[in-house]
């Protein structure tokens, strides 16, 4: 069975994720993982930086 709107990421652009990624996301920003931009994108067609990269790897690992 599927559970509709389970997950919920916050992101102002979520229409923009894929749907079958939407779920790992929100665990992801639920976790602290990853945090958006300053106006709350995810931003999911643009490339990471190293530095964003960087960012994410140290929050995973915290």
């Amino acid at each position: 069975a599927s559970l509709e709107g389970i997950f919920k990421t916050g992101f102002m652009d979520e229409a923009e994720i894929a749907p079958e990624l939407v779920g790992y996301v929100a665990i992801a920003k639920g976790f602290k993982i990853i945090n958006g931009d300053e106006n709350g994108n995810f931003l999911p067609k643009k490339a990471l930086t190293r530095a964003e990269a960087a960012i994410i790897i140290y929050n995973y690992l915290r």
